[in-house]
């Protein structure tokens, strides 16, 4: 029973963890998927249950890294699409390229300037 609260406890903590890069991805996936799936194979199984436990694990850890490409992957496409609606429709967000005469050397956009007579230093 103290084991089963152990297991619960690094699951829990596994999966409420982000990742940044696709190795992160993979590596938190194939870990909870064996966690998981150990647990459950032995948890679940009434013979021979570390031999079962161990294949559970090994199942678990190859599900988790195929889930966790695929998520990684949708989450990835899905941040380009808004990177790419946010990028073509500026305007919506209240920022405009700079009109001549206030181009800095580095083409940053600014905010446009009604807004920046409306919304003075202090002034709301």
């Amino acid at each position: 029973m103290h084991n089963n609260i152990k297991i619960l406890t690094l699951t829990l903590m596994l999966s409420t963890t982000s990742c940044s890069t696709l190795k992160d991805s993979a590596t938190i996936g194939v870990i909870s998927g064996a966690v998981a799936g150990g647990a459950g194979g032995k948890a679940f199984s009434h013979t021979d249950r570390d031999k079962k436990a161990q294949i559970a694990a090994a199942s678990g850890a190859i599900l988790g890294g195929i889930a966790s490409y695929i998520i990684h992957n949708s989450l990835q496409k899905r941040d380009a699409n808004v990177r790419k609606k946010t990028l073509f429709n500026l305007e919506n967000f209240g920022v405009s390229q700079p009109v001549s005469g206030e181009e800095s050397s580095q083409n940053f956009f600014f905010p446009k300037q009604d807004y920046l007579k409306n919304h003075k230093k202090g002034v709301r």
